[in-house]
């Protein structure tokens, strides 16, 4: 989950959208590999439900755009969130079994 929680000063900040069966193509296959790693591949939490969902998370990649930022306390603020449903398929990057992902 993505969530931007305060914009950017000047308010031009852009959400990137694309279609990942547009992008697949154009990754080298060692990419497309690297990918398909299961530290890679996330599902949403049953709480979503079938319904309501705005974005294909599995076919659209998004972004955002560069800014400029002020160090003032004031600049974009982004946050964002990784759920999974089974913690120990991230045990290899978490040292000593900790909560922190280090890759």
């Amino acid at each position: 989950m993505l969530l931007c929680l305060r914009l950017d000063h000047e308010g031009t900040a852009e959400l990137r959208t694309s279609c990942a069966r547009r992008v697949l193509p154009l990754l080298t296959p060692r990419s497309r590999e690297a990918l398909g790693r299961p530290e890679y591949v996330t599902e949403a939490p049953p709480s979503f439900g079938p319904a309501g969902e705005g974005t294909a998370h599995r076919i659209t990649l998004h972004g955002r755009s560069a800014f400029t930022p002020r160090y003032d306390g004031r600049d974009r603020w982004l946050q964002r969130t990784f759920a999974f449903s089974d913690l120990r398929r991230s045990r290899d990057h978490r040292p000593g079994d900790g909560t922190v992902l280090v890759k």
